[in-house]
């Protein structure tokens, strides 16, 4: 029996490759047709991220972002300011301080993050002319 040469080796794993690959992409190219095909039937979210992107828009967290643009805050503060306010409106009603003061109690953040939560807060509240009887801690 006859050795093959090294460059005989290499044509080989080379083919093997090859063919690898293409089986590879014959099932990709398949897979892509099957969504094709099925893409006229209509994508429905499940309902979890329904309910949670509406209440994030209707609580107007959005709107706050722009108005803290158009007065002046910087990017980095808006951005902050606004992922703290989601998180809040988790724990709390953002029209409602009293809320706002239990969902703070219930986070496991630290005392500085609940400070700049809270300031988040007086600006939403000032903004929506939200008037407390009670400051926030």
């Amino acid at each position: 029996m006859l050795q093959k040469s090294e460059s005989q080796a290499v044509t080989d794993r080379h083919r093997k490759r090859y063919a690898q690959l293409a089986r590879k992409w014959s099932t990709r190219r398949r897979a892509a047709a099957d969504a094709e095909h099925n893409s006229n039937q209509r994508f429905e979210s499940p309902l979890p991220h329904h309910s949670r992107t509406s209440r994030i828009a209707s609580t107007g967290i959005v709107e706050y972002g722009f108005w803290m643009r158009k007065e002046g805050y910087s990017e980095t503060t808006i951005e902050r300011y606004v992922r703290l306010l989601k998180e809040l409106a988790k724990h709390g009603h953002l029209r409602d301080p009293e809320s706002i003061k239990v969902g703070l109690t219930r986070t496991a953040w630290s005392d500085g993050t609940k400070e700049r939560a809270c300031g988040a807060y007086a600006i939403c509240a000032r903004q929506r002319k939200i008037s407390s009887s009670s400051q926030l801690p």
